[in-house]
């Protein structure tokens, strides 16, 4: 099914591709060198291609772009957001790949052909190569196809339909992977056999998976210098109590009453 057109007052077609993942990969081609953005916590945001932002600047002159920090790609804010609802937009603009045709049987007459690539062609086929070769989740038992949390928008935003029919595939292919990664580590015993699956038990808040321990980050005993589990509660090797709040609500400490200040007299 062919994509739409952008909107009729775009001189240059422009596809943009969402990211609702902090995966950041850079796709070469031999038309191009294309960059898909990892989100921003608490921020959606789109960087804009060369077509696009001289589009801009001949509609919006004077106009302040709202224009995140640092160096590279020209990121603009959209919208600051709630957690789980960050996304981020790469804009393509049309371009130009380049073939050598063979101009005869000794190969001495080669000539190099130029051939548009369409904006919509070029991010379907980026899309397409990441949730390929980085899917998350592959392509389960359970016949779920590989997605990695990137896809071609039919606009120059996403609609909520879209993000919405996205994070559920998203969430379907992470609950897919680390079951995949429990009855890899049942049957090996490695965490090694898991790596792939880290990213989806994060993005689905599950931490009690023993394949987990050995890449969760630790918390230094201020006792023995031992390394912890950042959810322990007494040190594991010397009993030195990390969380007093929280060993008080579990019920390995008793709760001291604070003294009663002393009355102030008038």
């Amino acid at each position: 099914m062919a994509r739409p057109m952008p909107a009729k007052d775009r001189a240059a077609r422009i596809a943009v591709i969402c990211n609702l993942t902090d995966l950041y990969s850079v796709e070469q081609r031999n038309y191009g060198v294309f960059a898909v953005h990892p989100v921003i916590a608490g921020m959606q945001y789109v960087v804009r291609c060369k077509a696009s932002l001289e589009l801009q600047q001949k509609k919006e002159r004077g106009r302040e772009a709202n224009i995140l920090p640092g160096g590279g790609a020209r990121k603009e804010i959209i919208a600051q957001c709630e957690p789980g609802e960050e996304y981020a937009l790469t804009e393509l603009a049309d371009a130009t790949a380049v073939r050598q045709e063979m101009g005869g049987p000794d190969g001495q007459n080669n000539t190099l052909v130029h051939e548009p690539m369409p904006a919509y062609d070029t991010a379907d086929d980026i899309v397409r190569s990441l949730n390929k070769n980085m899917a998350i989740g592959g392509v389960g038992a359970d016949g779920i196809e590989g997605f990695c949390g990137i896809f071609v928008c039919d606009d120059d935003r996403p609609t909520a339909q879209e993000l919405k029919a996205a994070r559920q595939r998203l969430q379907k292919c992470d609950e897919a992977m680390v079951q995949r990664a429990d009855i890899d580590f049942a049957f090996y015993k490695n965490p090694m056999f898991c790596v792939e699956a880290i990213p989806s038990a994060k993005r689905l808040k599950i931490e009690d998976r023993e394949w987990l321990s050995v890449y969760r980050p630790t918390v230094e005993c201020q006792a023995c210098f031992a390394k912890n589990d950042p959810r322990a509660v007494v040190c594991m090797k010397c009993n030195f109590v990390m969380n007093r709040k929280k060993a008080i609500e579990i019920g390995y400490l008793e709760a001291v009453p604070e003294p009663a200040k002393p009355h102030k007299s008038a």
